[in-house]
């Protein structure tokens, strides 16, 4: 499951509703893993200009 380490952060998130800053990273990172493992995309690779694909 390619999503495991996001889901992993949303549960984090749930699990400390009240950490402020840091459930909100939680949820950030999260969606982010999330996204990347579902669409093959990674936005914040994408931002720096990274690639690590072998083409």
């Amino acid at each position: 499951m390619p999503a495991a380490p996001g889901l992993v952060l949303f549960a984090l998130a749930l699990m400390f509703p009240h950490a402020g800053f840091l459930t909100t990273l939680f949820w950030i990172l999260g969606t982010v893993a999330v996204v990347t493992g579902f669409t093959g995309f990674c936005l914040i690779y994408q931002l720096l200009g990274r690639n690590t694909c072998n083409r």
